[in-house]
């Protein structure tokens, strides 16, 4: 009994922590070259596991995942509306891998990343090979 009042304090100052944390950011846009993307936000994993699941974006839209840690983070195409590029960022804010990814609602595949990652940014599909990105491409996030 003694320990669950020490765990739950601890708890919910993580909790609480991690909240004010999300609601500091305020990202608006990821530019890759010249080309700028007016981004909403996956913070919570709610909002990382849900994605772009069930809407569409325009040409200059898109979603930025943002991650504490780097790391190897896979995706899948289940429930989407469009085709999407996924663009795998360190942080160094380089482009470390990319993909066009297309929908499914059954048996998806899994996109893996060959490099850890700190961001990932969905946009639409084909918009990569319009820019001509490679990896190791700055990306600015504004």
């Amino acid at each position: 009994m003694k320990w669950l009042i020490l765990i739950i304090p601890l708890i919910i100052g993580l909790v609480l922590i991690n909240f004010s944390i999300e609601e500091k950011i305020s990202i608006n846009e990821v530019c890759i070259k010249q080309e700028c993307f007016k981004v909403k936000l996956a913070i919570t994993p709610e909002e990382k596991r849900t994605g772009l699941m069930n809407q569409t974006i325009k040409e200059n839209e898109g979603m930025l995942f943002i991650y504490n840690k780097e790391d190897y983070y896979n995706f899948w195409m289940k429930n989407t509306i469009q085709p999407l590029d996924i663009i795998w960022i360190d942080k160094d804010l380089e482009i470390v891998d990319f993909i066009t990814a297309y929908p499914c609602s059954e048996n998806c595949p899994i996109y893996t990343p060959s490099a850890r990652s700190l961001y990932v940014l969905e946009i639409s599909a084909n918009k990569t090979n319009e820019l001509k990105i490679i990896k190791k491409e700055k990306v600015m996030i504004n």
